[in-house]
């Protein structure tokens, strides 16, 4: 038998539910956190579409970025900035 409450796992539930999806938290911010992706765009990557010729790898879907199957042009994909260590 477990050793929590229920009010705990009312509160990890609770706390689930307000997080909101390619978000960071008033506190992850100050703790220098930096969000990677918004869930909605390119901004912050080297966006391929924007490329010449035109890549077409990459697509923004449900709030993730996704590989397409079959691409005319294989490429990666990079973000503008550099980064060392990272979660």
């Amino acid at each position: 038998m477990s050793t929590k409450s229920p009010l705990f796992a009312l509160f990890i539930c609770a706390a689930a539910l307000s997080a909101q999806p390619n978000q960071l938290t008033t506190s992850e911010k100050s703790a220098g956190w930096k969000l990677l992706f918004d869930g909605k765009s390119f901004n912050g990557w080297v966006d391929p579409s924007k490329k010449n010729p035109p890549g077409d790898a990459w697509t923004i879907d449900g709030h993730a970025i996704k590989a397409k199957a079959d691409p005319r042009i294989t490429e990666d994909l990079f973000t503008n900035e550099n980064f060392g260590d990272f979660v």
